[in-house]
């Protein structure tokens, strides 16, 4: 795997794992500030359409992103699994996912580069690949999964 700016020793991966739909992605385990089961999230108008609403976390009002919509999935109800997970990047903030799976620790040695071809629209957000006994995960660069144009809300007519 080329090194990057989350892994730059040869020290396992800590990774959260979690699904969207049938995929499976993980993210660096030190960017996660915690993960909610019952989160409540505060619709807000004129938002961008990855931004499910708000939600209040230890007194701050932070932004929460569907991760379905931004890696242009269709959007599903929340159930028993569906998680949030609140994350450190350059502001903090949450992400539904359908499912975390596990926090993992994972050997350089059983990753991969990205196979292009088998990630469609979200391959630019994949900076590589782990090979598990369930199957393929695909490691996220959560840094760049949200930028500056998924807070602008949009324009009104």
């Amino acid at each position: 795997m080329e090194q990057n700016k989350y892994y730059k020793t040869n020290d396992p991966l800590q990774i959260v794992t979690f699904k969207i739909g049938e995929e499976e992605f993980g993210f660096n385990l030190l960017k996660v500030l915690e993960i909610n089961r019952n989160m409540r999230i505060n619709k807000t108008s004129n938002a961008p359409m990855i931004v499910a609403g708000i939600a209040e976390i230890h007194g701050q009002m932070i932004p929460v992103i569907d991760l379905r919509v931004k890696l242009n999935l269709p959007k599903t109800e929340f159930s028993n699994e569906t998680r949030v997970i609140v994350v450190e990047l350059n502001k903090t903030v949450a992400l539904i996912v359908d499912e975390v799976s596990e926090l993992l620790r994972i050997p350089l040695n059983l990753t991969g580069a990205r196979p292009a071809s088998a990630l469609r629209l979200y391959s630019k957000y994949i900076i590589a690949t782990g090979k598990l006994l369930k199957g393929l995960l695909m490691l996220m660069d959560i840094d760049k999964i949200l930028d500056q144009d998924d807070f602008t809300p949009p324009e009104t007519v």
